[in-house]
């Protein structure tokens, strides 16, 4: 969960910064990815790549 928790908050750190970079950009991607219905796909997806990979022996 620590992995989780750590990961997800790096992909956030980086969402802020480009908001803070490029708002307009950022506030079009928004845009497109909800007019086109991708938005919750992409949401789980970011999500599901916070996940930590499981060491295998």
């Amino acid at each position: 969960m620590r992995g989780f928790l750590r990961n997800l908050a790096i992909l956030v750190g980086i969402f802020i910064v480009f908001m803070i970079l490029f708002p307009s950009v950022m506030n079009q991607v928004g845009d497109l990815m909800g007019g086109l219905g991708i938005l919750p796909f992409f949401i789980i997806m970011v999500i599901v790549s916070a996940l930590p990979k499981r060491k295998r022996r």
